[in-house]
């Protein structure tokens, strides 16, 4: 009975809310900082809601992307991605696309979290931004065309925002493997048409 207690009390619904509260309103944690205790914690924290959670943030991102797709014919804008799959091996784009990237963009943009006691709220949001940003720069715009960023980065933005979370409520590590899983998916489809000849658009 206590076990089903705390699978309802901390299910995905209520891990997703969680999720929702802390991106609205950050704050620092030290570790277990946000635990209620060690069994409860197993169940709030636990490995399926961070990956169910993500699962469940992967398909809103699907959605909005084919949203914004219709909304500025995304498939017209020339992508970093296309002359990334000429220059490189197929070893070489899955060693930067999985490995790499995940694990410089978490050192870069989540590692330093921890270490904001004050002023964290700011720091939360700048990184955070500063990361879906950042992945702007993969299309190749005019200048008339930046107003289309922010659309652009929808998904980055989304990922964003949990990474974070994911780096303060569990660790860096859990961070970096959501990631490398997050960009391992766009990666082996690229891999699969590269491999059949399929041209990237």
């Amino acid at each position: 009975m206590v076990q089903d207690s705390l699978i309802s009390q901390f299910g995905v619904k209520a891990y997703l809310k969680n999720v929702w509260q802390y991106c609205i309103a950050p704050k620092h944690l030290q570790v277990n900082d946000s635990l209620s205790g060690v069994s409860a914690n197993q169940y709030q924290y636990s490995f399926r809601n961070l990956i169910v959670g993500y699962l469940v943030l992967f398909i809103i991102q699907m959605v909005l992307l084919q949203v914004v797709a219709l909304a500025i014919n995304l498939e017209e804008l020339p992508h970093a991605i296309e002359q990334f799959s000429m220059e490189f091996s197929s070893g070489m784009i899955f060693f930067l696309g999985v490995i790499f990237a995940p694990l410089i963009e978490e050192c870069i943009f989540r590692l330093p979290l921890r270490f904001f006691t004050k002023g964290f709220p700011i720091a939360f949001y700048i990184f955070t931004l500063g990361f879906a940003l950042l992945h702007g720069t993969n299309f190749q715009l005019e200048t008339s065309q930046y107003w289309m960023v922010p659309l652009l980065v929808i998904p980055q933005t989304i990922i964003g925002f949990y990474l974070a979370f994911v780096r303060m409520h569990y660790s860096i590590w859990h961070a970096i493997g959501i990631h490398a899983f997050n960009n391992l998916i766009p990666i082996s489809l690229l891999l699969i048409g590269k491999s059949l000849g399929i041209e990237i658009q």
